[in-house]
């Protein structure tokens, strides 16, 4: 769903890294992107450093730009090097960075002037929404276990389960399998 000069570029955090998963019409990249102390205490002083303003002083991110610039927009820009509109989808602290104010990597230009740059909470938001209906109608196949619809208690050895009656009427619309009550078993 992706048009030919788009990149999505989805951010994942872990407790010692951030990966970037880069998307395009034809291709899926990974970059993992180390230290990510650094770049969260990096991104916090780039904020700060947003705040500050100076008349008649234009704003320089000097040695923090070019730093944050190499760690998070040259390693995707290496993958994506022909990509003139990026679709972030940020996660944790990368929520409140500006990717639009960070140098390009191309000679003095932030990625504003180089880059056509817009965000969304999901790679799912990319969808329009006749793209979404004729996926819903195709049938995405979803399986759906409701295996305390009765009345009883379910005990499985140590557990005892209470009945959850309506979770049968919340699986019974959705298209693809439902199974209930003893049906719903771990072999099917």
């Amino acid at each position: 769903h992706l048009e030919s000069n788009q990149a999505l570029i989805s951010f994942c955090l872990t407790t010692d890294a951030l990966h970037a998963f880069v998307l395009t019409r034809s291709s899926f990249n990974y970059v993992r992107i180390d230290s990510l102390a650094a770049v969260q205490k990096d991104v916090a002083d780039w904020l700060e450093l947003l705040k500050t303003v100076e008349n008649g002083r234009k704003f320089k991110g000097g040695p923090l730009g070019d730093r944050l610039s190499r760690r998070l927009i040259q390693p995707i820009r290496a993958l994506v090097p022909d990509k003139e509109e990026w679709i972030i989808v940020p996660e944790g602290f990368l929520y409140f960075l500006p990717f639009e104010s960070l140098p390009s990597g191309i000679g003095e230009e932030t990625m504003l002037e180089a880059t056509t740059i817009s965000y969304q909470f999901s790679s799912r938001l990319i969808l329009t929404p006749e793209a979404r209906t004729n996926q819903q109608a195709r049938g995405t196949g979803v399986l759906a276990f409701a295996p305390f619809t009765g009345d009883r208690f379910l005990s499985t050895g140590t557990y005892r389960f209470p009945p959850l009656p309506a979770s049968g009427e919340e699986i019974s619309g959705l298209p693809g399998s439902g199974y209930r009550s003893r049906q719903a078993t771990k072999a099917r």
